[in-house]
């Protein structure tokens, strides 16, 4: 995401609930990004952080710092990431979810930008959400491991 590409759907219906919900519901954000359920222990959990409005500025900020177009304020600093990170030489793994409607298919960039990506063991994790540790944690680490090995 450098502020060329058109972002999915999804992230513009993210960004707009963000800009119209004065007290975000992060437990809820989180659990509509998985695709399992998440029990209300769990949600419970990920609202502790942020006992109220004040607390969820830079969630609320968030959205603003994804380069949407050429003259988004994160554009600069996006471009150099990239730039930075197509130098890196170390080994490099990408992990992506299969039912990501936000990231989907991002991987084929960093794998083709990135030099330490190449050879690596990429996979897609079937089944996973955007936040691919709720839903698929097991198969997310087993792979982390075989990895490192």
């Amino acid at each position: 995401m450098d502020g060329t590409g058109a972002l999915p759907d999804a992230w513009q219906a993210f960004c707009n609930f963000v800009a119209s919900t004065p007290d975000l519901p992060i437990g809820r954000l989180i659990a509509g990004g998985c695709t399992q359920p998440l029990t209300a222990e769990v949600i419970a959990a990920y609202e502790a952080p942020f006992p109220g409005p004040s607390y969820k500025a830079d969630a609320r900020a968030f959205p603003d710092l994804i380069p949407q177009d050429e003259d988004n304020v994160a554009t600069p600093d996006n471009r150099a990431a990239w730039a930075e990170l197509a130098k890196f030489d170390k080994p490099f793994l990408c992990l992506f979810s299969g039912k990501d409607p936000i990231t989907a298919g991002g991987d084929r960039a960093l794998i083709h930008k990135i030099d330490g990506a190449a050879g690596q063991l990429h996979q897609t994790i079937e089944g996973g959400g955007h936040f691919v540790q709720e839903d698929r944690g097991g198969v997310l680490t087993e792979a982390l491991i075989a990895w490192m090995r």
